[in-house]
């Protein structure tokens, strides 16, 4: 449960060891803190957008944090409307961090997420 997310709706920061109880407060959570991933996309995009390119970039923008996507060459190639060099900029982002070696490495999991969200984002 928890939909992947690292901070509560009032922003203080999950912990390890934090249990959420039930389904529904999950649920609440995904729901009062997806609005600031929202609110990012429609204020960093400059170009128009589908339905599916707006899910897929809000959820890049989960994934990855706000930050990432203000900086992102996802959002440099969009905002020129290169919609195809965009679409392709979501599979380049497939690494995670190893807590172990802080190195960046690939995750099958990542990938089938941006392989997934490059399939919203036509071209």
């Amino acid at each position: 449960m928890g939909y992947d997310s690292t901070r509560y709706h009032d922003g203080r920061a999950v912990k390890p060891g934090d249990i959420l109880t039930s389904e529904v407060q999950a649920s609440v959570i995904f729901v009062n803190i997806l609005g600031q991933y929202e609110n990012v996309v429609n204020s960093y995009v400059k170009v128009p957008l589908t339905q599916d390119h707006f899910d897929a970039l809000v959820s890049f923008t989960y994934n990855e944090g706000t930050y990432a996507f203000k900086e992102s060459t996802l959002l440099r190639k969009l905002n020129t409307k290169d919609y195809q060099g965009a679409a392709d900029q979501l599979l380049v982002a497939n690494k995670i961090s190893d807590p172990h070696t802080c190195q960046k490495i690939a995750c099958d999991t990542v990938k089938e997420r941006r392989s997934a969200e490059r399939h919203l984002f036509p071209s």
